[in-house]
């Protein structure tokens, strides 16, 4: 068995995992881990070095080591979304949250955090120098809860798609990114982001007993088929939920539901990354994400729709649905990083050794305090004419906006006003052979190729022989804007939760 390198860490790092070509035993690093802990309460942890991100144009190093920032061209390269690489400014809402380049000190890892406070979005970007090329043909990203308390979160419940489940006892703990980017052996940048939803009891959760996991491991597939169009490669990157180091993990008859992250880069480049789409889909995203820069909410569950501050830049993110099944192989034995992160905000994290987190308040906009309601109207009024007897049933849904709260983090309220509030009623997988339908009233709207009412209400009516009721999947779409005290540009979220009915 190859050794593993335990090493404390900058960042955050309960444990460190030097893991360049390193089998990584997880039994070894929770008894680490059990061990180090014991000492959290009692040092006091230091600040992280410090990081003018914004204004430098190479990378901090004892030794001046020329790596250029990521958003740079030069001898580094940047293996990451156009999105990603250029939106990082303070004024769109970016803090430093940790951060391991230094002009006094050599870390192993080489990375600094980045988080949006108007929107919710945790970024790493992490730099590799690799010795020797990897063969592979995309990067996984993974990120984990750890700790005792991390099945009572809601932490990750927006990085997994863009369809909500609030189930309190059955939290996400685990997501993952697929991205297509193979790893060289010249030195890179990588880069990703997962939308963190806010934990109204983290400021009460110890900071040991929930801690992020941060993963980049390099995966290689023969073959993607993505709704039934074959690609030998994807293109863009797609997201799930995970409960392995491979994407593909567990994966019913290798077929995984992925949402995939558009971005506004996806419509705007030239080489148009959303190619490896299915024509019908790809024309759907199309006109989703067209609406998302008209200020629109149509076409897609969930999503991020702003601008850049200083530019006026759109800036949209959505996240649509999809099905994706692989053959080949798509596991490996190589990681490029491994690391363990105490939370912003988490109780007591300022004794994180060695370093606590730069930002230290609560992540995440908003929640639901519970899955919502959505009430069913159903009335029926028998018609006995020359086509026999039959009855006209009319079911009207509506969204029970007494059955949950919308739960602000106060960290937002406090640099930001949130106005626009809206919460429409979704109804899915509307059968397109209905019995006896008469009429629908709702929004239509075509996310990726499903059919998908929307609206204050949504009514259906059917002349049937007997009135039996309709069992329709729908949700609850939530949409507000945030308003920067500081008068930058404001971010619309946007987010459908699976409903129960009444």
């Amino acid at each position: 068995m190859k050794q593993i390198q335990l090493t404390l860490l900058i960042g955050l790092v309960a444990s460190f995992i030097s893991c360049n070509k390193i089998q990584i035993d997880e039994h070894d690093i929770h008894n680490v881990e059990a061990k180090s802990n014991a000492l959290l309460f009692q040092t006091l942890g230091n600040p992280i070095p410090p990081l003018d991100w914004e204004n430098i144009d190479f990378m901090p190093t004892p030794d001046n080591t020329l790596i250029p920032v990521p958003w740079q061209s030069g001898i580094s390269g940047a293996k990451m979304d156009d999105d990603i690489i250029f939106d990082y400014k303070s004024e769109d809402g970016w803090d430093l949250v940790y951060n391991t380049f230094s002009e006094t000190q050599q870390f192993n890892n080489q990375y600094f955090m980045l988080y949006n406070r108007y929107n919710g979005l945790l970024r790493v970007y992490f730099y590799f120098a690799a010795d020797s090329e990897y063969q592979s043909s995309n990067i996984a990203h993974f990120l984990n809860l750890r700790g005792s308390a991390a099945g009572n979160s809601p932490l990750l419940a927006f990085a997994a798609g863009d369809l909500v489940d609030i189930n309190n006892e059955n939290n996400i703990t685990s997501v993952s990114q697929l991205q297509p980017y193979k790893v060289s052996s010249t030195g890179s940048w990588y880069a990703a982001e997962f939308e963190i939803a806010y934990d109204a009891n983290l400021a009460s959760t110890p900071f040991n007993d929930l801690r992020l996991e941060w993963q980049i491991i390099p995966n290689s597939i023969q073959n993607i088929v993505i709704n039934g169009t074959e690609t030998g490669d994807i293109s863009g990157t797609v997201e799930r939920m995970s409960t392995s180091p491979s994407f593909f993990a567990n994966a019913a008859n290798s077929i995984v539901d992925a949402g995939i992250k558009v971005g506004a880069s996806a419509i705007s480049d030239s080489t148009n990354v959303l190619n490896f789409l299915p024509k019908a889909i790809k024309g759907a995203v199309i006109n989703a994400f067209s609406n998302g820069v008209g200020g629109v909410v149509k076409g897609f569950l969930s999503g991020i729709l702003g601008s850049n501050t200083s530019t006026s830049e759109q800036k949209v993110k959505l996240k649509i649905n999809s099905q994706l099944s692989f053959s080949g192989n798509a596991t490996t034995t190589s990681q490029l990083y491994d690391n363990i992160f105490a939370i912003p905000g988490a109780f007591g994290v300022e004794n994180t050794i060695p370093f606590f987190p730069n930002y230290q308040y609560p992540l995440g906009v908003f929640f639901l305090s519970n899955r919502p309601l959505v009430d069913v109207e159903s009335s029926s009024t028998l018609v006995d004419d020359e086509n026999g007897r039959n009855y006209l049933v009319q079911d009207i849904y509506s969204v029970n906006e007494q059955s949950f709260d919308v739960t602000f983090n106060p960290a937002v309220l406090s640099v930001a006003s949130i106005t626009n509030i809206k919460k429409e009623v979704v109804v899915m997988d509307l059968p397109t052979n209905i019995y006896g339908l008469q009429s629908i009233y709702g929004i239509y709207e075509n996310i990726a190729g499903n059919t998908v009412y929307t609206g204050h209400t949504f009514e259906i009516s059917r002349l049937v022989p007997r009135p039996t009721p309709l069992n329709l999947k729908v949700g609850v779409r939530v949409s507000f804007d945030v308003v920067p005290n500081d008068g930058a540009s404001k971010t619309t979220i946007v987010k459908t939760f699976l409903a129960s009915r009444s």
